[in-house]
């Protein structure tokens, strides 16, 4: 089964993160992550990026980001990085959002929540 997180980010703690292949945190929270699990990244309301989660959580004081330092972290394998025809997040994705979590999915992007099933396969054909 398919379990699809997505992630608000700026372009360039995208880039970063693609380039290095880890995505970090402030907070802990990756102890129900799992290999495989897939990252779609949204840019303002753009996907942006799809990545897939390749290793177990760490610790690192190692300074990527620029804007902080996100010492909770995850190895991650990109997949793609759409530079042009971008998905339309409000428009496509947003509508599934909503029929997965109700009108009030805010929370759920906030902390990364996973989605998995029918609606997550949607998301992930739409790419």
């Amino acid at each position: 089964m398919t379990t699809l997180r997505i992630i608000k980010v700026n372009q360039e703690n995208l880039d970063i993160a693609m380039e290095n292949k880890v995505w970090g945190r402030k907070r802990m929270g990756f102890k129900d992550w799992a290999v495989g699990d897939k990252l779609l990244f949204v840019v303002g309301n753009e996907v942006a990026g799809l990545a897939e989660v390749d290793g177990k959580p760490f610790k690192s004081e190692d300074m990527y980001w620029e804007d902080d330092l996100y010492p909770n972290r995850i190895a991650i394998k990109p997949v793609k990085v759409f530079t042009s025809k971008r998905v339309d997040y409000k428009e496509k994705i947003k509508p599934i959002l909503v029929e997965e979590w109700g009108t009030q999915f805010g929370w759920q992007i906030l902390t990364q929540q996973a989605m998995t099933g029918n609606n997550a396969e949607k998301i992930l054909k739409l790419l």
